[in-house]
């Protein structure tokens, strides 16, 4: 069963962004940089008590 919902880009909007991240991570000194921001994050979260949410959700 199909339903048909509205996207918030057009489709070849969306074919295009494909085809930038595709040409983006081809390039290994991207995927690298990505791979540190991506570990740097993963440290963020894990020093986070459990429960915590996100940082923008915490009053403050």
């Amino acid at each position: 069963m199909s339903r048909k919902q509205k996207l918030p880009f057009e489709h070849w909007q969306i074919i295009e962004l494909l085809h930038i991240a595709q040409d983006f991570y081809s390039k290994p000194e991207n995927e690298a940089a990505f791979q540190e921001w991506k570990a740097a994050r993963d440290a963020r979260k894990a020093k986070r008590p459990a429960g915590a949410g996100t940082p923008t959700s915490q009053p403050g």
